[in-house]
């Protein structure tokens, strides 16, 4: 019965539950925009200021938005492809961001760092299963390559450690989030079930009381018939029983 249902069902769970990971995901992503936000001011110095600024408004845009989808709006998924095309896009302003002539210190590390993780994260919450592994561990390789430019100021050894974690968290969270999402869908199942179940008890129980209705009515007239015909008195009083039964 339930694989049955499961073509059509009520997805009221699922919803629910999508709105409230998306208002965990913006809770999460706005304490991950406050360090990008100041390491980008800190960094302003060494970078090109428009390239920078339309990078930072890029993100914040996308976090805006989301705190809108999730918490005002119906809460809808593309809103993570919104916030990982964002960091798509201020990802590659780096290259216009950052000059080879541009010293930088020691211990810089782009701005985009704080940023990669939950870009990660948003596409696997949108994207088909297989897919979103796939893009959960191309846009950390993607970080590990710029680390290892003149701009990212890395190591070797530093790009595998900043890949190895930005791919690992992101993909626990968004394990846990598919495993949330198919108890949900489980739950929508089983309701959808239990509703159609009911609905075909309720239409055998009508059937059933009018099929008592007509036979108490044909019970009826075929007794009252029987009656008339007992009492009637000649040829002439049964003949116009038979007319009345007809009728």
């Amino acid at each position: 019965m339930i694989s049955t249902v499961a073509e059509v069902r009520s997805t009221f769970a699922v919803r629910r539950v999508d709105r409230l990971i998306g208002r965990l995901f913006t809770l999460s992503t706005l304490m991950t925009l406050y360090e990008m936000f100041m390491n980008a001011l800190g960094q302003r110095q060494f970078l090109n200021p428009f390239w920078q600024a339309v990078a930072l408004a890029l993100l914040v845009g996308a976090q805006l938005f989301n705190l809108a989808n999730f918490w005002i709006g119906r809460g809808a998924r593309w809103g993570y492809l919104v916030h990982g095309f964002s960091y798509v896009l201020a990802f590659l302003t780096w290259g216009f961001q950052y000059s080879d002539t541009t010293y930088v210190p020691v211990d810089f590390k782009p701005w985009l760092w704080w940023a990669t993780g939950s870009a990660a994260m948003a596409f696997g919450m949108y994207i088909p299963r297989i897919w979103a592994f796939a893009a959960m561990t191309f846009v950390p390789i993607t970080w590990g390559i710029l680390r290892l430019t003149p701009g990212g100021n890395g190591h070797f050894g530093d790009a595998i450690a900043d890949t190895l974690y930005s791919t690992l968290f992101p993909a626990t969270i968004v394990g846990l989030v598919y495993l949330v999402r198919e108890g949900a869908d489980r739950v929508d199942i089983a309701g959808e079930a239990s509703r159609r179940e009911l609905s075909e008890l309720a239409r055998r129980e009508a059937e059933a009381r009018e099929r008592i209705r007509l036979d108490s009515i044909l019970y009826s007239s075929i007794l009252g018939s029987l009656k008339l015909a007992a009492k009637a008195k000649d040829s002439k009083e049964y003949k116009q029983v038979l007319e009345v039964t007809k009728q």
